[in-house]
């Protein structure tokens, strides 16, 4: 094994490291490679004064995200546009995010099923301490295309929810984030 300190972590030795995955793996498993980089890079940012990350200007490998491994292009169209069976516009927004969510994410049924509102970061950024398989916990970082869609959610829910006197005593942080 290579024993390796952050000063040999420089910005040639990421790429190098990218660039030498990206040649006998797929794109999206060196992404989920850098991204467990990147998570290591921003906790030694917050540990070590004055270090910086060279994992955070790293580019992810461009896929075609569009393409689905159980999914033909007709059929996810097909799914995305059921999600509308809700009467209401907030069901339709509900399955739309909830959706989003699984497809953007890589989140599972489950961990989607048991979020809460309080898991949430305030920049609706993340998803924290999220119990996932094996249980163990993780975080969900959103996608930047998952956010404007999840904030019109949770502020047109936070609106509905206020008229239900059951949630009204149920503290915030314990609400399921969808319901």
């Amino acid at each position: 094994l290579m024993t390796l300190t952050l000063a040999d972590i420089t910005h040639e030795f990421a790429a190098d490291f990218r660039e030498h995955r990206a040649a006998s793996e797929k794109p999206s498993t060196v992404n989920r490679r850098l991204a467990t980089h990147k998570h290591a890079g921003k906790y030694f940012e917050t540990r070590y004064l004055g270090y910086s990350s060279p994992w955070r200007e790293l580019k992810d490998l461009a896929f075609d995200r569009d393409q689905f491994k159980a999914l033909l292009p007709d059929e996810r169209d097909s799914f995305l546009s059921s999600t509308m069976w809700g009467g209401s516009a907030w069901e339709q927004s509900l399955h739309m995010v909830a959706s989003e969510l699984l497809f953007a994410t890589g989140i599972r049924v489950s961990e989607l099923c048991a979020l809460t509102i309080g898991q949430l970061s305030p920049e609706l950024d993340k998803f924290s301490n999220v119990r996932c398989k094996g249980s163990r916990v993780r975080d969900v970082y959103l996608p930047s295309a998952v956010r404007p869609a999840l904030t019109a959610y949770v502020i047109d829910r936070d609106s509905k929810l206020v008229a239900w006197p059951k949630f009204q005593q149920v503290p915030v942080n314990k609400l399921s984030a969808l319901p």
